[in-house]
């Protein structure tokens, strides 16, 4: 009797588990007014790689992709690379937060990146903070977003 016992509380402990995992947060979908899209620009960067960092001066955000310019009047992009959000939420302030993966191509070498992302309640500022990443990995994402990070940078929105 203590064997059935003990199998019943292991079979119901691994459903209970299952049922757990089954009702944790699905995969973001991208809807097709995300604040994020739009384009993006900072004149104050130099839009050259520099010691292994790339600081383009324009980037244009759409649904599953992103283009970004050398500088705000190049034109054509230099780099052209696909983005995925993963999550979205926003803070007691209003401002808008995104997990997004993303991959581009350098050259020949295809580099992917995690990125932890904040626009400003009014939706005008961008700042984020990347990642590279050999696979993508829920527990790679940044965990703040601090200006004097390497990784750090920030944009304002253009006026269209």
């Amino acid at each position: 009797m203590k064997t059935r016992w003990t199998f019943l509380m292991i079979v119901v402990s691994l459903l209970a588990l299952l049922l757990l995992e089954s009702c944790g947060p699905g995969k973001y979908t991208e809807q097709t007014n995300e604040e994020l899209y739009g384009t993006w620009i900072n004149e104050s960067y130099s839009g050259n790689i520099t010691y292994g960092t790339y600081t383009p001066q324009k980037s244009v955000i759409a649904p599953g992709t992103f283009s970004d310019y050398d500088k705000i009047t190049s034109q054509g992009p230099h780099v052209v690379g696909k983005n995925e959000i993963t999550g979205k939420w926003k803070d007691t302030e209003g401002n808008i937060w995104y997990k997004i993966q993303g991959s581009g191509a350098n050259g020949d070498k295809v580099l992917k990146w995690q990125t932890l992302t904040k626009l400003s309640k009014s939706a005008t500022v961008e700042e984020f903070a990347s990642t590279t990443v050999e696979k993508y990995d829920p527990n790679s994402y940044p965990t703040k977003i601090d200006p004097k990070d390497k990784d750090y940078r920030i944009y304002y929105r253009a006026k269209e």
